[in-house]
């Protein structure tokens, strides 16, 4: 899985580099296979309604494997140390409802519930950019790989951790079946 706190990536020669740089390629595997199996149906006869409909379903698949290579792309430059994260005031809750959002439609394509739990106004220090595109690949992820019924964001002050911190995590809709990490983040 992907790192939830940018300032903690591992070293680049490090065995955790590894295993991130491997998911990162599974999950481009993946979403390639994906856009692969909808080329596949749309080559047999269907009618104009299912046509349509994956057509539009390959249309939002490419964006997304666009938005998983653009993720790659960043990875590597906060690896070889070009990009670094940009701390500003954000509502983080007004992202993260953003992701929800922009990944409903693939999962309900998969017959499956998006929920977010959290504050309207949840206000952070940290790289929106950034924040979106850590919570955008957990969300895909989930969705991807979930048996429950559906995906559940939630997010919001920490208690678990020092005063001034905040988190989001991902998981299946059932608690028990958690699909990705809760990690507690410094609040603004």
């Amino acid at each position: 899985p992907w790192p939830a706190r940018i300032t903690e990536l591992p070293p680049p020669d490090s065995q955790a580099a590894a295993v991130l740089w491997q998911h990162a390629v599974h999950d481009v595997r993946g979403k390639l296979g994906v856009v692969a199996n909808i080329t596949l149906l749309l080559q047999r006869p269907a009618t104009d309604e299912r046509r349509t409909a994956l057509v539009e379903m390959l249309g939002r698949n490419v964006t997304s494997l666009g938005q998983l290579l653009d993720g790659v792309a960043d990875l590597a430059r906060l690896q070889a140390g070009v990009e670094c994260p940009v701390l500003r005031p954000t509502n983080a809750a007004a992202v993260l409802q953003g992701v929800c959002d922009s990944v409903m439609a693939l999962a309900h394509t998969r017959g499956l519930q998006v929920e977010y739990r959290g504050p309207a106004v949840l206000p952070v220090d940290t790289d929106p950019l950034m924040l979106e595109r850590i919570a955008q690949n957990l969300m895909l992820n989930a969705v991807r790989y979930t048996g429950s019924r559906g995906v559940v964001l939630t997010c919001g002050t920490s208690d678990r951790a020092a005063a001034g911190r905040w988190f989001f995590d991902v998981r299946d809709v059932t608690p028990a079946q958690a699909v990705a990490l809760a990690t507690d983040l410094p609040q603004a």
